[in-house]
């Protein structure tokens, strides 16, 4: 029974046993880790900065190069956005009973004089391409 251990027997650790330099090593790893992540937040931060602050020449470069597209982008959005908004109105509208027949009878009673007015002879046809030629020129800039 000699070969068996005393359970009470202890078992005694020094402090000596942790090696003080794997201590100070680590630690200072962790504080040029440190440094050396706050050097990189310090250039990161400069970085960004300087961005924002140039952000609006930037822009202002972007508005001044792409002027006339920007600008038709612009007409064809505001143009769908009317479209839809008079579609839904025009539904509204629709929905009043009485008022979509009368809008019917409207548009044939237009359509029949319009016909009668400038489609009709040739006299009046001729009259109403002139009206037509001289409508494109002003939309487009020649007259």
């Amino acid at each position: 029974m000699s070969s068996e251990m005393n359970p009470t027997q202890e078992i005694q650790a020094t402090p000596t046993d942790t090696p003080l330099e794997l201590l100070s090593s680590t630690e200072g790893d962790s504080a040029i880790s440190q440094v050396t992540s706050d050097d990189q937040l310090k250039e990161v931060k400069a970085q960004v900065l300087s961005i924002l602050s140039d952000l609006f020449t930037y822009v202002g470069d972007f508005f001044a190069e792409y002027k006339k597209p920007l600008i038709n982008v612009g007409l064809v959005v505001s143009a769908l956005i009317a479209i839809y908004l008079v579609a839904a109105i025009v539904d509204a509208i629709n929905d009043i009973p009485l008022l979509s027949p009368l809008f019917e009878l409207v548009g044939i009673g237009y359509t029949g004089w319009f016909i009668f007015r400038y489609l009709l002879t040739a006299e009046n046809r001729l009259e109403f391409s002139k009206m037509v030629g001289n409508f494109t020129d002003k939309v487009t800039g020649k007259e």
